[in-house]
Order: structure tokens, then C-alpha cells, then sequence
């Protein structure tokens, strides 16, 4: 009885270690996907003040384009 006992104890340790192994990967992937979304916001909030940027140009473009209008 007590071997079966300490097989059991032997085979919990193991499934323990290997679940923990396995806990330890997913918490260091998750940092690295949080950076990962880091960079993306940035990258996400450069391209909304670029697109910001073009669409005042183009609006300004247009505006000047009739005003040139009006005044010929």
C-alpha cells in the first residue's frame, strides 16, 4: 500500500513540476506580448497623427483651391 502511495505522491510531483514548468512559459510569453501592444499603440497613435496631418493638408488644399476660385 505505501508504494502505491509514494507512486501516486511521485506522479503528482511530476504533473506538479511540469504544470508550473508550463505557468512559468505563459507568464513570460504574456510580457512579451504586452510589450508587443505597447509598441503597437504607438505605432497606431503615429499613423492616427499622420492620417490627422494629410487631412488637414488636403482640407487646406481644398479650401485654397476655392478661394482661388472665387477670386478669379
Amino acid at each position: 500500500m505505501s508504494s502505491n502511495k509514494t507512486y501516486r505522491n511521485q506522479e503528482q510531483n511530476r504533473r506538479l513540476e511540469k504544470l508550473e514548468s508550463h505557468i512559468e512559459i505563459i507568464n513570460k510569453e504574456m510580457g512579451d506580448i504586452k510589450v508587443s501592444i505597447g509598441e503597437m499603440r504607438a505605432d497606431i497613435n503615429w499613423l492616427k497623427w499622420w492620417m490627422k496631418l494629410t487631412a488637414g493638408i488636403s482640407f487646406g488644399a481644398l479650401i485654397t483651391s476655392f478661394l482661388n476660385l472665387l477670386v478669379k
